[in-house]
């Protein structure tokens, strides 16, 4: 047992059993402490020691100041219990006591997955990642947890089915929003890749200002035909909305071409699912939704939509520019489009059953393409991006094989080299039409359709028209392919 002054250090070495209290008691009489603690001190030193298991600096019952006396001497120890740690003396001129590791021997800093300091004494820590992967500095908002997004951790809630509605109590932790922007911020948090389904409680109105849905799904709570109803006044944009499901109605009320509907991140093709028993209303003076030229695909996939139960549209629900296309897919044809429900100078596509009527269109100066099937899967529609291939159009000097028998192939020649497009075997696609699409103004490339098998038109390989923007369709009749 050693003595500071007032503080004192008991140690003792892994080959000593631990004391009793009893030659705890003798030994600091024999030290002579009793003579200078009190009662209470002494029972404090021996509880505190027993409760220890290391084999090192047992405890302090010290409540002064570190002695700074003559009889000092350096390279004694003593416990600092305003510190809460044990110290060394260090200097007799004057006294200098040091913490014992703090003088560069010990832990200054962290760094890793946890990082704290440099500096001595108690640092705050950070932690910065888990098994090296970063953790993102977002403040958590309640009810999220941390998740994986293919780069970091960030925090999200788990599960992405949100809820709006005014008249609801907003609860974040259980994803129900009364406050749109609110909703439409924690949908921003969410990983990437993640499809939020938003459920329209009532009939709301979106806020002026631009926001990003993230190809997110917009639905009701119950499959009736305008039991909710999202209006998106002017002044409001719905950027990536990718489809409208379970009898949500949404009327859009543009003065300005186009500011309803946006599809920033996906350019070259913008596509809208309105599913069943849904529709999308148009009661502005302008185009919901434009493409933006430089050979866009739109596309427009309905299933089940009963246009009939809203007003035809006072304006184009799209307009679609020349040298883009228009993509209009009816896996079911429950109504036909309304009429006047699209407009412009591009190429309009319609993937419909045989039977389904089409409407007058009246503002559409562009080229109409009726490419009807026998049957076409609603599972096209929800998923009807997929069937635009390639996503990139084919480059000059390029070649595309088709592999099925419903595609919708771009090509874009620029003046550089050939461009070949091989359709499947006939005998695959019976009673099925591909389209091949030039989306650029280009004369030069040659751009060659060839079929595995059978012949088009009678010859081995068929030419698009060398004009800006041309377009061909090739239908199969289980032996050969017909330009149609």
């Amino acid at each position: 047992m050693t003595f500071c002054g007032e503080n004192f250090i008991l140690c003792y070495t892994s080959a000593m059993s631990t004391p009793t209290k009893e030659q705890l008691l003798a030994l600091m009489q024999s030290e002579k402490l009793g003579s200078s603690a009190s009662d209470a001190q002494q029972q404090y030193v021996i509880s505190l020691f027993l409760d220890k298991t290391y084999n090192a600096f047992r405890g302090s019952f010290d409540t002064i100041d570190l002695p700074t006396g003559a009889d000092v001497e350096v390279g004694e120890l003593a416990f600092d219990t305003t510190l809460g740690q044990l110290v060394v003396c260090t200097s007799t001129g004057p006294v200098v006591w040091t913490v014992v590791g703090g003088g560069g021997g010990g832990i200054t800093e962290l760094t890793g997955d946890v990082t704290a300091g440099p500096g001595s004494g108690s640092q705050a820590a950070t932690v910065a990642g888990i098994r090296g992967t970063v953790v993102n500095a977002t403040p958590p908002q309640p009810g999220f947890t941390l998740s994986f997004d293919g780069v970091e951790w960030v925090p999200a809630i788990e599960g992405f089915e949100y809820f709006f509605g005014s008249t609801l109590t907003q609860d974040p932790s259980a994803n129900v929003y009364s406050v749109w922007a609110d909703m439409l911020a924690s949908i921003a948090l969410q990983p990437t890749g993640v499809v939020p389904v938003i459920t329209i409680v009532g009939i709301e109105t979106v806020p002026a200002g631009t926001w990003d849905l993230r190809r997110g799904i917009l639905r009701s709570p119950e499959l009736v035909t305008g039991l909710s109803r999202l209006i998106v006044p002017t002044g409001a944009t719905l950027d990536n909305l990718s489809q409208i499901d379970y009898g949500l109605v949404v009327e859009c009320q543009p003065t300005i071409a186009g500011e309803s509907l946006t599809f920033s991140a996906t350019p070259g093709i913008h596509a809208l699912v309105i599913g069943l028993s849904s529709v999308l209303v148009n009661s502005g003076s302008a185009p919901a939704w434009t493409s933006p030229g430089g050979g866009t695909t739109c596309i427009v996939a309905s299933n089940g939509v009963p246009w009939s139960a809203e007003p035809a549209p006072t304006a184009p629900l799209i307009d679609v520019g020349a040298g883009d296309t228009l993509l209009a897919v009816m896996p079911v044809s429950l109504d036909p489009y309304p009429t006047g429900w699209a407009s412009g100078a591009g190429t309009l596509v319609y993937q419909v059953p045989v039977s389904a009527p089409l409407p007058s269109i009246p503002a559409w100066v562009g080229t109409v393409v009726e490419q009807r099937q026998q049957v076409v899967y609603a599972a096209q529609t929800t998923l009807y991006a997929d069937s635009v291939n390639p996503l990139v159009p084919v480059a000059s000097g390029g070649s595309h094989v088709c592999v099925r028998g419903d595609e919708f192939v771009r090509v874009a020649p620029t003046g550089t080299g050939a461009i070949t497009v091989t359709l499947p075997d006939p005998a695959t696609t019976t009673g099925r039409t591909i389209t091949v699409k030039k989306t650029t103004t280009d004369v030069i490339d040659a751009i060659n359709v060839v079929p595995t098998a059978g012949l088009i038109d009678g010859a081995a390989s068929y030419p698009l028209p060398a004009s800006a923007y041309s377009v061909l369709s090739f239908t199969s009749d289980g032996t050969d392919y017909w330009v149609t």
